[in-house]
Parts: structure tokens; sequence; C-alpha cells
């Protein structure tokens, strides 16, 4: 009976670390960490994976069991390790952001902002708009399933209650670059398409002094930005599923740089 109870013991310690490192991930992931999905949902699916995950995991870390202090320790460094993946994961929101932003500048668009629940902010409606069509891409080529299985191996990477090696912060921060270039990226068209609107209303302003530029140039720029935004979809739909396969290389980078030793 001591045996059964210090197994079980053992079993529930490992899922509290599974779960933690589920429930980190959560918070920043695209579609599963999305601020539309009530808390008690999220912490329910975590804990429902964490079911299933905890039976291949190893067991708890060495010294934790019996340990408040060690198992305290276990459990922030599952969170971080969770909040990393999760962070890795959410730069593919972040790309399509950068790219909303640009484009909704450019067409004038920069003020006609309202407020995004699901976020909790002002938003620009462009940007809202190219998220919900980034989080569908992410949908239709199972981005949801790749992450919860790198979730899972992750596991036979970096043991339970292993911590972040500081170096894997200088890695992270090194994919900062990939979400500019991807967000420009996307954006190209429409920038492109406004850039050329602008360089023909100056000339056409040189041809033609009695024009009023300003009167022409807003609702010119918005319907010639649309027309980029229609063009771009395709673009869009081909950096978010690019990314979607990279994930699982920029996971790796994040795992390299974790400490393979339990605390």
């Amino acid at each position: 009976m001591d045996a059964l109870v210090a197994l079980t013991a053992a079993h529930l310690e490992t899922f509290v670390l599974v779960f933690c490192r589920l429930g980190g991930m959560m918070v920043w992931a695209p579609v599963l960490g999305h601020r539309s999905i009530p808390v008690p949902h999220r912490a329910g699916l975590a804990a429902l994976l964490g079911l299933l995950i905890t039976p291949v995991v190893g067991g708890a870390p060495r010294g934790s069991a019996g340990d408040a202090v060690a198992l305290v320790g276990a459990v922030a460094g599952e969170a971080l390790v969770g909040l990393a993946i999760g962070f890795v994961a959410h730069l593919i929101v972040a790309a399509v952001h950068v790219a909303g932003e640009m484009a909704g500048v450019q067409m004038g668009l920069g003020l006609a902002s309202v407020f995004d629940p699901a976020a909790g902010e002002q938003t620009q409606v462009l940007t809202r708009l190219l998220e919900i069509v980034a989080l569908l891409t992410f949908l239709a080529v199972n981005g949801h399933h790749l992450l919860i299985r790198a979730v899972a191996a992750s596991f036979s990477r970096i043991g339970p209650g292993a911590a972040l090696d500081p170096a894997a912060a200088g890695g992270l921060g090194a994919l900062g670059g990939k979400v500019f270039r991807s967000g420009l990226e996307m954006a190209a068209p429409v920038v492109g398409l406004l850039m050329a609107l602008n360089v023909a209303l100056a000339l056409l302003s040189r041809a033609v002094p009695q024009m009023n530029v300003f009167f022409v140039a807003l609702p010119a720029s918005v319907a010639v930005g649309l027309l980029g935004l229609v063009d771009s979809m395709p673009v869009l739909g081909h950096v978010v599923t690019r990314l979607v396969g990279e994930m699982a290389g920029d996971l790796d980078l994040l795992f390299r740089g974790v400490s393979h030793g339990a605390r």
C-alpha cells in the first residue's frame, strides 16, 4: 500500500509539472491561448492534455519529492519553459501584427482603431482582419497539432523540472529579426503599390498644380491599398504556412538553449 501511495504521489507530481508547462504554453500560443477562449476552458484543455502526456513522461525531478521548495522551483521552471514555447509560436501572430500596422499606416487607416476585446486594447481594423486570416491559416495547416506534438516531444529533450539556461534568452531575441522580415514580406504588396501611388500623385501634382492632391490622395490610398490587400492574401497564407513549418526548427533552437538537468 505504501508503495502504491508513493507511486500515485510521484505521478501526481509529474502531472502537476506537465500541466504547468502546458498552461504556460497556452498563455502565448496562437488559437489555443487566444483571449476569446475562457480561462477555465484553456485550463481544462491543459489538464486533459496533461493526463494524456503524463504516462509517457519520466518521473519528477529528483529531490523534489517531499521538498516543497524544490517543487515550487520545478513548477516555476516548467511555467517558464511553457511560456517560452508559446512565445516562439506567438511570433507568427506578431509578424502579422507588424504587417497590419505597416499596411494600415500607409493606407491612412492608422487612426481607424477599434477596441479588440480579445486583446484588451485598441487595434487597427486592418491588423485585426489580417490576424483572423492568419489564425484560420494556422488552423488549416494544422499548426495547433504541430504545437501540441512539439510540447509533448519537449519532455524527451527537457526533463520535468528543467530550468531555462540564460543563453536561451539570446536565442529567443534572435527571432525578433524574423518577425520584422516576415511582416515586411506580408505587407510588401500593399506598401509597394502605395509607394508607387505616392510617386504618381507627386508627378501629377507637378503636372497639374491646380489639383488638390490631398483631396485625392486619401481615397486613392484606401482604394489602392484594398486592391493590394487582396493581392497580398496569397502571400500572407504562404508566409504563415512557412512560419508554421519553421516553428519546429525555432523550438529546437529553444530546446538546445535549455538545461536538461532538473533543479
